[in-house]
């Protein structure tokens, strides 16, 4: 966590700002080629090691929060396609209202 917190400042994606994903899934494709991800620091230090590789996810906020999902592949994994990206960011309206019924259903316990 401390590696993360030194470099997700590095790139608005590693950073899930709801105005940066709009309504988009995002990968880290999107971003970078593969050369430049396994030479950048956050890659070197926080997800090379950890054994991830590719990340997809979507951020989105509610009732003053950021609410993030994302997915990791494992080094030797193929990236994220295009049909998977799209999957996601179909998921994400009701990705979303779970949410909000969630936290509804707790507030009113």
């Amino acid at each position: 966590m401390q590696a993360f917190a030194k470099h997700m400042h590095s790139h608005p994606f590693w950073q899930h700002d709801p105005a940066f994903y709009g309504e988009r899934a995002l990968r880290e494709s999107d971003f970078f080629s593969d050369e430049e991800f396994v030479e950048l620091p956050i890659a070197k230090e926080v997800f090379l090691p950890s054994g991830a590789r590719r990340i997809m996810g979507i951020a989105f906020e509610h009732a003053g929060y950021v609410v993030t999902v994302v997915g990791h592949r494992v080094v030797g994994r193929p990236a994220f396609s295009d049909e998977e990206r799209d999957r996601m960011q179909g998921f994400r309206p009701h990705i979303l209202r779970g949410y909000r019924q969630a936290q509804e259903r707790t507030l009113r316990r």
